[in-house]
């Protein structure tokens, strides 16, 4: 138990990653996980999650069974915890990039893998928890987990179909104004890739994520999160309750103050917006 706790403290520098996996540690990490026991699942998921951001090592997690204990412990036991864990896990797993010093940097090598445990993931049952561990208040960063999570998901169409069934528009919606500032983007992206679908736009408005959009569009708004907001308003605009609604919430004054002081990725959009909702439209 310990072992596994210590193994995810080393896992969390990027040159122990591939030395812990070239040492075996993998297999009985793998085995952890169907552990009775709720703490030493968590040390187990979260070993493997640092390691799942290492390239080569995506593969070494799946190939001894690695998804689908990950899955289950979403929804196993009763430590918020390993849920938490299990989440970022399975995210690293489908992940072809990771950050460094606080940007994306894109992994190419990664890309063949990551979308083989994604269908991986997908058919294990993973989508359903996920979007239910998107409403756990207690713990920001569980929701922030689920999301990036989900993010994957809502590229491919026959996950987003999955997405839709799951409930996964009313909950997304709901956690535009909830969500921690950092996660604000991968929310907003998550629903914007749902938007391709005209159905799903419909299903967004009548979420009532429209006055969520003009207030992350607003101050409460980080960049990228003001952004990722201008352009799903955008979207949504095309349907007629849409843009009714974003009159209503008061999108005009947000976006051409956002024209000003956004960046330059936001200001386009809010210039777009502007036009498309000033009187006489």
């Amino acid at each position: 138990e310990w072992a596994a706790a210590a193994l995810g403290n080393l896992a969390v520098s990027a040159d122990n990653q591939a030395l812990i996996a070239e040492a075996g540690a993998i297999p009985p990490l793998v085995e952890l996980l169907r552990s009775s026991g709720d703490y030493v699942r968590g040390w187990a998921a979260e070993a493997l999650g640092e390691l799942a951001k290492n390239a080569g090592n995506k593969a070494l997690i799946a190939e001894p069974g690695g998804i689908p204990p990950l899955v289950s412990c979403l929804t196993t036991g009763t430590d918020i915890t390993t849920r938490h864990f299990a989440a970022q896990a399975l995210g690293h797993l489908m992940a072809d990039w990771i950050v460094v010093d606080g940007e994306f940097v894109p992994m190419p090598e990664a890309t063949e893998i990551a979308e083989a445990n994604q269908a991986s993931i997908a058919s294990a049952g993973a989508i359903e928890p996920l979007i239910a561990l998107l409403l756990t208040n207690v713990r920001p960063a569980l929701q922030a987990a689920a999301a990036q999570a989900l993010r994957p998901f809502s590229s491919r169409e026959d996950t987003r179909v999955a997405i839709v069934e799951a409930g996964g528009i009313s909950v997304l919606a709901k956690l535009l104004t909830r969500c921690e500032p950092a996660h604000q983007h991968g929310v907003v992206g998550i629903l914007d890739d749902l938007a391709e679908n005209v159905e799903n736009v419909a299903a967004i408005v009548e979420a009532e994520a429209v006055p969520g959009l003009v207030e992350l569009m607003g101050d409460r708004g980080t960049d990228r999160g003001q952004e990722a907001a201008a352009e799903l308003l955008l979207k949504l605009c095309a349907h007629p309750q849409g843009l009714s609604e974003a009159k209503a919430s008061g999108a005009l004054d947000v976006a051409a103050e956002l024209e000003t002081s956004g960046t330059p990725a936001a200001q386009e959009a809010a210039k777009r917006l502007v036009a498309l909702l000033r009187p006489g439209r």
